[in-house]
């Protein structure tokens, strides 16, 4: 699908922002200790296995989302995205933090509100076909935007071998109750 391939191949900001809010929503929906039972019967017996559907966690999500209109579940049923601050490369996990450490001070942000999703991403090169390619880039702290060639903001034109993408977000609004208009 199109979304495997943003997710495992390119490793974009936006795959990998929605699955890190829809994990955090399905642990929300197993901190239910019905759903929690049912979902374990589910994968345990494989004669209900086919009754674990998307419809099942749709309706938990709209459930959550009633009760706790600050929960990641509200943000999966309206469509509530994380925001993109910045994507770094093969970072170690004190990398990852240090960034994020950075990002939160010059962004006058408490550190607990930059999350962060990392992915192996798989590279070729194809640099030679997409030199003359643009793209719109948002500097991280004074989000003023510039065109740039593709090949000098995207490491995806000129990898030989696979690489270690992290992307850094905001914690959406609606969860730390700055969420302004947006209701269900």
């Amino acid at each position: 699908s199109r979304h495997q391939m943003y997710r495992k191949v390119y490793a974009h900001k936006t795959a990998l922002g929605f699955d890190w809010l829809l994990r955090e929503a399905i642990n929300e929906v197993l901190d239910d200790p019905e759903n929690f039972e049912w979902v374990d019967t589910c994968l345990s017996d494989m004669a209900y296995f086919a009754e674990l559907t998307d419809n099942f966690f749709w309706e938990a999500f709209r459930k959550v989302a009633r009760k706790h209109p600050k929960s990641f579940s509200f943000c999966i049923v309206n469509r509530v995205k994380l925001n993109h601050l910045d994507t770094r490369e093969d970072l170690s996990a004190r990398g990852i933090e240090r960034h994020s450490v950075w990002l939160a001070a010059e962004l006058a942000l408490n550190p607990s509100q930059v999350v962060t999703c990392s992915m192996r991403a798989r590279f070729s090169n194809i640099q030679d076909n997409f030199n003359g390619i643009k793209v719109l880039v948002r500097e991280p702290i004074h989000r003023t935007r510039s065109l740039k060639k593709i090949t000098d903001v995207s490491a995806f034109f000129s990898k030989f071998s696979d690489g270690t993408i992290t992307h850094f977000y905001t914690r959406p609004d609606v969860t730390t109750g700055n969420q302004g208009s947006l209701t269900e």
